[in-house]
């Protein structure tokens, strides 16, 4: 079972840190959809931004 508050909450913090470090505002755009991201989103949107979801796994 992956813990998706985690990889929320670390994805948020990957998300803003590449919008607010490398000026990369679609970071930011999609770090405010991730608190709205359904489970299968969530998947999608951190294997797109580099995050293995199965480091989730508990």
């Amino acid at each position: 079972m992956i813990d998706y508050e985690a990889l929320r909450e670390d994805l948020k913090q990957e998300l803003y840190g590449a919008a607010f470090g490398g000026g990369f505002s679609g970071a930011f755009l999609e770090a405010g959809d991730v608190d709205d991201a359904s489970p299968d989103e969530l998947l999608r949107m951190a294997r797109n931004n580099g995050i293995d979801p199965e480091d989730y796994e508990r």
